[in-house]
């Protein structure tokens, strides 16, 4: 059974979302990305429960924005264009996409 409360460490945040180290820090710095815990002087971890509703928010923006994007109909309105920016992943390039709106 997993913890509730189970922290993560860096490597195991990276597997988890998909991005690199300084994509992980760099939404820190502009508040997009949870903020982790200094657990120890050279040791920080991040709540699992704060990384998994940080991917589901984004699953959720993407389906919001494919939702807006096609339509009640099934057709996509001219006001209601949007652009998915791809994030490539390190060496596996796992691609993750990002609903922009245009």
């Amino acid at each position: 059974m997993t913890h509730p409360n189970r922290l993560l460490r860096l490597p195991d945040v990276i597997d988890r979302v998909g991005l690199q180290k300084s994509a992980i820090y760099r939404l820190i710095r502009q508040g997009d990305f949870p903020r982790p815990v200094k657990i120890a002087n050279r040791t920080s971890v991040w709540p699992e429960r704060a990384v998994n509703a940080w991917v589901e928010q984004r699953i959720a923006e993407l389906d919001r924005a494919q939702e807006n994007a096609h339509g009640v109909d099934g057709t996509a309105g001219a006001e209601d264009s949007v652009t998915l920016k791809t994030v490539r992943r390190g060496a596996g390039n796992t691609p993750t996409a990002k609903p922009t709106t245009a």
